[in-house]
């Protein structure tokens, strides 16, 4: 934990109790004693005295940390502001080129959907699809700039996995003209929203919170009812809009939606991701650091990290949501604007990649 401000802490009794609750106690029971109390009669009075006087500490401690709330503040942004400065100086440049892709990404999404409603003849479900996911993958990747900036790896990391999985899923979709899968994944969002509202529902009165009225879950019973009646009564599996791309399958995994959007080959980068998401063990173990040959636990920010594989990473799957928008159907774009943005893009990207190496091997 070296890169958090650590208090002071001196005494010159080592065997002080710890903590201000256990020194009040520690005191009371010894003054219990020297007026000839039993050890176990002091120790008992003395904590149901703190027991007693605990609100009232309560009180003061909590007013006192509120009035010192403006200098706390105050002395955290200008660490924050410290911490950031050494990333700047580390990865500026390759930063830089990131958000450069990045804005590159958005705008020429925002021009292709343009034209689209432009378009009188529109009314293709897949590109809808497909511009939903590309600009949930932009605010993804702008969540991984914050988070790489402000010294966050292993946030950015869990969002780099997030930006992976939507290309995954923009690549099947779009890849696959013709299977009604687009729509296939449109209705499976009643799905999920009917198992949220089966979780809910049960968990409702122990959050203390109001259950959806009866309408409300008829409602919606009706739509996810619609959608098993449409697609099949197995639909309701994890999935399963992806079904018509792997006929007498029981269920569905991930993997094998890597492998048919030609993505299998990042599977360990995708495993290792997990372990930032998720409470396992080995997600414990690599919260540890290596910090002048001492093991230290990693506890907020911190910029001592290497950050280039997961901001290039990042870059690699926005561009992997990126290039669907312009060869919908199999027809890639003949749009000369498009097609110069998107390779300027993929430029971008390289470079990117490249700034990235050349700042990790100056750490």
């Amino acid at each position: 934990m070296d890169d958090q401000p650590q208090p002071d802490v001196a005494s010159d009794d080592e065997d002080a109790p710890r903590g201000v609750l256990n020194g009040i106690m520690h005191d009371a029971a010894i003054a219990g004693i020297e007026q000839g109390m039993s050890m176990e009669d002091a120790v008992s009075a003395a904590t149901e005295a703190l027991m007693n006087a605990l609100p009232g500490l309560v009180d003061t401690t909590s007013a006192s940390l509120h009035q010192g709330k403006p200098g706390l503040v105050s002395y955290l942004n200008e660490e924050r502001a410290k911490l950031v400065d050494v990333i700047e100086t580390q990865w500026g440049s390759a930063l830089i080129t990131y958000e450069a892709a990045a804005y590159v990404s958005y705008e020429l999404g925002a021009s292709i959907r343009q034209a689209y409603n432009e378009d009188k003849d529109s009314g293709d479900t897949a590109a809808e699809v497909g511009f939903l996911l590309h600009g949930r993958a932009c605010t993804v990747a702008g969540e991984v700039l914050c988070l790489m900036r402000n010294g966050y790896s292993d946030g950015a990391i869990a969002r780099q996995r997030t930006l992976h999985e939507i290309a995954v899923v923009m690549s099947v979709i779009m890849d696959n003209p013709g299977l009604d899968l687009a729509e296939r994944y449109l209705d499976y969002s009643f799905v999920e929203q009917w198992k949220d509202m089966e979780e809910y529902q049960q968990h409702a009165e122990a959050l203390g919170r109001a259950p959806f009225s009866d309408s409300e879950v008829a409602a919606l019973k009706q739509q996810y009812d619609g959608v098993l009646t449409r697609w099949g009564a197995q639909f309701h599996k994890r999935h399963q809009w992806a079904a018509p791309l792997f006929a007498n399958s029981k269920s569905i995994e991930f993997g094998q939606l890597e492998d048919l959007a030609g993505l299998g080959h990042l599977k360990p980068f995708y495993r290792l991701s997990n372990h930032y998401v998720h409470a396992g063990p080995r997600s414990a173990v690599l919260n540890l650091y290596n910090v002048r040959g001492r093991r230290s636990i990693g506890a907020g920010a911190r910029a001592d990290t290497d950050i280039g594989e997961v901001g290039h990473g990042a870059l690699t799957s926005l561009l992997q949501c990126t290039v669907p928008l312009i060869a919908r159907d199999g027809v890639v774009s003949n749009d000369p604007d498009t097609l110069l943005a998107i390779k300027c893009m993929q430029r971008l990207v390289d470079d990117a990649g490249t700034a990235f190496q050349r700042s990790a091997l100056r750490r």
